[in-house]
């Protein structure tokens, strides 16, 4: 309730006009542990993006496994871009997109499905900016994966609340190397 969301929303959009009306290009990711925290961040940026008048010149996906995607915010239903389906135009043109550094894109995604672009096994500079919401929840880990998605000199945003619930391990970290199994926070 203090207004995280909202600041990262206004970042990402202050992003996108300035890149748009730069003619620059831009890729961002906006990730996290939960679905809930990244729709959270991603549901109003159509609309400030479009209050802006820059909805036009930018592309924005909200991964997924398949479809019909459940649980996905409605104001996000027409964004998705299923991950499971490499020949599916949506899958095709983000990925072109990525690869060729087209124009402003804004992809909603958890590091487990950003993981399935470009090749999953190799680090791959798809994002100019990785906004990780709810960083708390995120362990060093998982967060790896987002940030082998980084282009060179690529910023990383971290938002969350060092006083919430840090990552859950069924087991303890083998002393010495608690700091690559705690919160990327």
């Amino acid at each position: 309730g203090t207004g995280k969301s909202r600041t990262a929303q206004a970042y990402l959009t202050a992003l996108a006009v300035q890149a748009v009306t730069e003619g620059r290009p831009l890729r961002v990711a906006i990730t996290g542990f939960t679905w809930v925290a990244i729709d959270n961040v991603a549901r109003r940026l159509p609309e400030l993006l479009d209050s802006e008048g820059v909805a036009d010149r930018v592309h924005m996906s909200r991964l997924c496994s398949s479809e019909p995607a459940r649980g996905v915010d409605p104001l996000l239903a027409d964004r998705l871009t299923p991950m499971d389906d490499d020949s599916d135009p949506r899958r095709q043109e983000l990925d072109r997109r990525l690869a060729e550094v087209d124009g402003v894109t804004i992809i909603a995604s958890t590091v487990d499905q950003l993981f399935k672009l470009a090749d999953p096994t190799r680090c791959a500079p798809l994002f100019d900016v990785a906004l990780i919401d709810e960083a708390s929840q995120l362990d060093v880990a998982h967060a790896v994966v987002a940030l082998s998605k980084l282009a060179e000199d690529a910023r990383v945003v971290v938002v969350g609340d060092d006083k919430q619930m840090s990552p859950i391990h069924p087991l303890e970290a083998p002393e010495g190397l608690e700091h690559l199994l705690g919160s990327v926070y």
